[in-house]
């Protein structure tokens, strides 16, 4: 299986065309989940690849495609989600379709979501709904989550997010998610290191805690910087489910 994803993660950066003017970025990391529940507590070591790519469509209009692979030791989670915004320069406003999976889950969403440009930070948030299927059980779900980055320097930059999903279910049942992420572009390169953290508080037939962290090295294509790249590439900040949100 590591083999197979190793495969796919170098797939994933030979089609992102690096050059070309064509603002994105690939990365690989490693890390650890550590979930804890009533009946005990287990930890998970991590390997995950990623990327994300922007287009111009027409004038203002813009276009995002994001993509993420994380192995577990038990399964191989995938998310890939589209965007197509209005780019106003210091602010923007568009559509996302978001697509989520892992054993024997699969979810879609389709939602909206706004970003401004404050000086040194940058904040966005969004809201969508979905399907959840679960061995051929459907679930509705609602999402909102929103964050904050600071570009403390051009190529140093931390941020922080925060989300809540719930499910149509005949009880209770949810998750809140909180994360952040810091990376570091180093001496001018198109290399940048980072490291993030995510906690997911879920509620769904058990409660359960999800603690997950991440080590990784990314390599930007087509921007001078790191805040560059917010502002000319990929904009939306890469949703990656780290910390397991829903697992039964």
């Amino acid at each position: 299986m590591k083999r197979q994803f190793l495969i796919s993660a170098a797939a994933l950066a030979f089609a992102l065309p690096a050059g070309a003017g064509t603002p994105g970025y690939v990365d690989l990391s490693v890390g650890t989940l550590e979930l804890a529940a009533p009946g005990g507590d287990v930890d998970y070591d991590t390997v995950s690849a990623g990327g994300s790519l922007a287009v111009n469509l027409s004038g203002p209009w813009g276009a995002q495609f994001d993509g993420s692979f994380v192995r577990y030791e038990f399964a191989t989670s995938n998310n890939f989600a589209g965007h197509v915004f209005h780019d106003g320069g210091n602010w923007a406003i568009g559509g996302v379709v978001d697509y989520w999976s892992i054993y024997g889950l699969t979810q879609w969403t389709l939602g909206m979501e706004a970003q401004a440009t404050l000086g040194a930070f940058v904040i966005e948030g969004g809201v969508s709904a979905g399907n959840l299927e679960q061995y051929s059980i459907n679930i509705d779900v609602w999402n909102a989550d929103a964050s904050v980055t600071w570009y403390v320097t051009p190529d140093l930059s931390i941020a922080g997010t925060i989300g809540t999903e719930s499910y149509d279910v005949a009880f209770d049942a949810g998750s809140q998610t909180y994360g952040v992420e810091a990376e570091y572009r180093i001496d001018q390169s198109p290399f940048s290191l980072f490291v993030a953290y995510e906690r997911a508080d879920v509620d769904y037939l058990i409660a359960y805690d999800a603690d997950s962290w991440a080590l990784g090295l990314r390599y930007g294509f087509g921007d001078g910087s790191l805040q560059a790249r917010r502002d000319e590439g990929p904009r939306w900040l890469r949703q990656d489910r780290r910390a397991i949100r829903l697992l039964d």
